[in-house]
């Protein structure tokens, strides 16, 4: 019976993960916003949320969602935004392009 539980469990999670990147990339079409989407670390294969970078990656491809506002960063815990940030950025480069470079760079290597 466990087994099963957990076989429901994780079509709901996978499920779950489909609709909010759709959401997201509805909102983002809807409102012009970008999005910043913070601890890209478990985006990857095998990762916890491989469903959702699998599905934002196909909606990329497939719509015309301005690809050009979603970024990726590190996250802020264990200040790694902010360590990453200054590794990066540039000598009298803004901090707003900065984390567009850096951001954009994210999206690229993990959700082209």
């Amino acid at each position: 019976i466990n087994q099963s539980k957990n076989v429901v469990f994780d079509e709901v999670i996978k499920e779950s993960q489909v609709k909010m990147a759709r959401l997201l990339c509805g909102f983002c079409t809807l409102l012009n916003v970008p999005v910043w989407i913070t601890g890209y670390s478990e985006m990857k294969k095998n990762g916890i949320f491989e469903t959702y970078t699998e599905s934002l990656k196909k909606i990329l491809l497939n719509e015309s969602l301005n690809k050009t506002q979603v970024f990726l960063f590190r996250h802020f815990s264990m200040n790694q935004f902010t360590i990453d940030l200054n590794k990066q950025k540039r000598e009298n480069e803004t901090t707003v392009k900065a984390l567009e470079r850096i951001g954009t760079g994210y999206r690229i290597k993990y959700l082209v």
